[in-house]
């Protein structure tokens, strides 16, 4: 499959799903194919699993997404992007929720 996705899912992103405002933002994106997730997103997700029948159900549903490789350059651009946002926080500004 073609890398289309233009957003990388976490967990806590669809985690909130069931929130209006939320699932309002991520349906369009998710019915569009745009969003990804990616090996470490899968891992986290799977560990929450509550047994192997939900784990299975996870699998299953995770699989209509896109997956981004992670490889060591994404890596290295993660921690950038996280140690440019952690610098930004340490001022005392926060994100917008």
């Amino acid at each position: 499959m073609a890398l289309t996705a233009r957003y990388l899912a976490d967990k806590s992103a669809l985690g909130r799903f069931p929130h209006p405002k939320v699932a309002a933002r991520l349906r369009p994106l998710l019915e569009e194919g745009l969003v990804a997730t990616c090996a470490i997103v899968d891992l986290e997700v799977l560990y929450s699993a509550s047994g192997l029948d939900d784990y299975e159900a996870v699998l299953e549903e995770w699989d209509v997404l896109g997956d981004v490789p992670i490889t060591p350059d994404v890596l290295r651009e993660a921690i950038a992007v996280q140690t440019s946002t952690s610098a930004w926080a340490s001022t005392g500004c926060r994100f917008r929720t």
